[in-house]
């Protein structure tokens, strides 16, 4: 059954609805393999085009091997407008991007960026553009439970940040950028860092909801959270919303024509004023991430951090 954010939509018109209900710019079907459900992603599709801005981008991601030709122009015609493969799972073979080209309007290989598959990528990087490839992206390592038996018999070097990251993957993503440029390959490539990946895309999704559900005058931070101030007590919210039925408490409803949503507001951070120095606690931001560890969970939840921390 699809779902989005733990929200399961059983008919194309439901997830239309929420989609255009919040103002989502953009819709991405992933899995698991989206094509063999093929059916279902041109259906949802078709309903997004109908219900939804005209604006609205629509991507989907495959590992290409039921990419036919047939499918791909199915995908087009129902409104698709990227489609991203990852070649690591078909031994680096370019063919199912062929058979997209006359039908998608952006074609991208999106990938790890796997340090010892450096000198292949840069390699293939001409052949992308041949096939049709307008964008690669390259996905950070990162050192999870599940990948760790593997990851360790490498020599890497894990940088301990909001989690775990692989050095050499940065620096194999760096590499594939600069030797593109160097050599004027007219290939867009984004490295997707997971510190950005991580700050950015929980923001959005938090900043959607409190935009929408929350209170009208809500002092709404950078960070997507509801900031309020009283009795020298400074509180941030978040909302959480659900399926019905799975929330506890204090639930407020969200109806719309297809479905129906329970939604609440929940503390995340209290911070007593009054026992804390107040020049910390601005909302200005700070120039430096604050060393003392109140003044560095407010600004946390004010602010999205910028850059790279230094390593």
């Amino acid at each position: 059954m699809p779902e989005s954010q733990g929200l399961i939509f059983e008919t194309p018109e439901a997830y239309a609805e929420y989609v255009q209900h919040f103002k989502f710019k953009g819709v991405g079907f992933s899995g698991g393999e989206p094509l063999l459900v093929a059916d279902k992603v041109i259906a949802y599709t078709k309903e997004l085009r109908k219900t939804c801005d005209t604006d609205l981008y629509i991507w989907m991601y495959t590992n290409g091997i039921l990419a036919s030709e047939k499918i791909c122009a199915q995908l087009g015609e129902a409104g698709i407008n990227e489609m991203r493969f990852d070649i690591g799972a078909t031994n680096f073979k370019l063919d199912s991007i062929a058979n997209a080209r006359t039908y998608i309007q952006n074609l991208t290989i999106e990938i790890p960026a796997v340090p010892e598959e450096t000198e292949l990528l840069k390699n293939l990087l001409p052949k992308m553009v041949e096939a049709g490839v307008t964008n690669l992206n390259l996905h950070q390592m990162r050192l999870t439970p599940y990948n760790v038996k593997k990851l360790i018999k490498h020599n890497y070097t894990y940088i301990p940040a909001e989690h775990p990251i692989v050095l050499e993957s940065e620096l194999a993503a760096l590499e594939i950028m600069n030797y593109a440029k160097e050599n004027d390959i007219p290939i867009g490539i984004n490295y997707c860092s997971f510190f950005f990946k991580h700050r950015f895309q929980k923001a959005g999704f938090r900043k959607m909801m409190a935009q929408t559900l929350g209170p009208k005058d809500a002092l709404i931070t950078e960070n997507g959270y509801i900031r309020k101030e009283l009795s020298n007590v400074l509180s941030y919210e978040n909302i959480s919303i659900t399926n019905q039925g799975n929330l506890k408490g204090l639930v407020s409803s969200l109806n719309l024509k297809h479905k129906s949503y329970d939604y609440q507001n929940a503390d995340v951070l209290k911070v007593n004023l009054m026992e804390h120095k107040n020049e910390e606690l601005f909302l200005i931001e700070p120039k430096d991430i604050p060393e003392n560890s109140v003044a560095f969970d407010i600004w946390n939840h004010d602010y999205i951090e910028n850059g790279l921390r230094e390593y």
